[in-house]
């Protein structure tokens, strides 16, 4: 019974930065569109042509 819990103890520990990350990339998600709509209902420099 020791080992299931040094399991998930171990487990909790090694995915908890990759939760977290995963985590604040869903919440900057909608920041970025934001910024992106922003960017692009600004006049600025025209789109170059393709070559």
């Amino acid at each position: 019974m020791g080992d299931d819990k040094t399991h998930a103890l171990t487990r909790d520990r090694l995915l908890s930065p990759y939760e977290e990350a995963a985590e604040e990339a869903r919440r900057a998600e909608p920041r970025a569109r934001s910024a992106s709509a922003k960017k692009k209902a600004q006049p600025g420099e025209p789109e170059p042509w393709p070559i």
